[in-house]
């Protein structure tokens, strides 16, 4: 039980710092367009001592620059808080689609990277679970991230939730080749603590190209 624990704090360390490794990349990009908008102003002030005069639309259209990278950093901010907040409760009633479409909107930069697209398909009515929503969260990307690594012809990984009468399933389908499910950090996967801790199992399908991920019922 000691080791288990030990394996699931640093999978959750590790996982924390590469979503907020890649938050903070994003940052850091609104803040250099900032920068360099300042940087424009400055150089149009100068100017302007010059004797220089510049039309007020150039002014305006800075502005309005820095008004939606600010909102774009209001939006970035927003995510990483409510990132930090999953790690709140041991245990709670999950909506399992609202989690994909978190994280799908977490890890976009990273996705966009491997130039993969990933569509999802929800059900009408919220699908729940009853699980640890920071490592439900850490489940969802570890599925992505090796469907990202197992290759595609298409680039579209295809993402469906049902419910089943033994707790919901969440499907990845279209992701290339048999041969490497094996290789993929899919097959360690299988076995992990995480799965253990959330009471979900992994079915892998190599001859259709899919995979299931199936999740204990919400407890109401």
């Amino acid at each position: 039980m000691k080791e288990e624990k030990q394996t699931l704090a640093m999978d959750g360390a590790q996982f924390f710092g590469e979503m907020t490794a890649s938050i903070s990349h994003e940052i850091k990009n609104v803040m250099a367009i900032i920068n360099e908008n300042a940087g424009l102003l400055e150089d149009m002030v100068a100017m302007h001592r010059q004797g220089v005069p510049f039309p007020a639309e150039r002014i305006e259209k800075l502005a309005q620059s820095v008004r939606r990278q600010i909102a774009r950093a209001d939006d970035i901010i927003q995510t990483l808080n409510r990132f930090g907040h999953s790690a709140d409760h041991a245990r709670e009633t999950v909506d399992v689609g609202e989690t994909v479409q978190f994280m799908m909107n977490l890890t976009s930069r990273l996705i966009m990277m491997q130039g993969t697209r990933f569509d999802f398909t929800a059900p009408e009515k919220p699908v729940t679970t009853f699980a640890n929503r920071f490592f439900m969260a850490y489940l969802t990307w570890r599925c992505m991230a090796a469907a990202m690594e197992m290759g595609h012809a298409e680039k579209s990984i295809r993402m469906r939730l049902d419910t089943t009468e033994n707790g919901p399933c969440l499907a990845f389908s279209g992701v290339g080749r048999c041969d490497a499910f094996s290789a993929a950090s899919l097959s360690a996967l299988e076995d992990s603590d995480v799965l253990r801790l959330l009471d979900a199992r992994l079915v892998l399908h190599p001859g259709k190209g899919e995979f299931h991920v199936l999740l204990s019922k919400a407890q109401y």
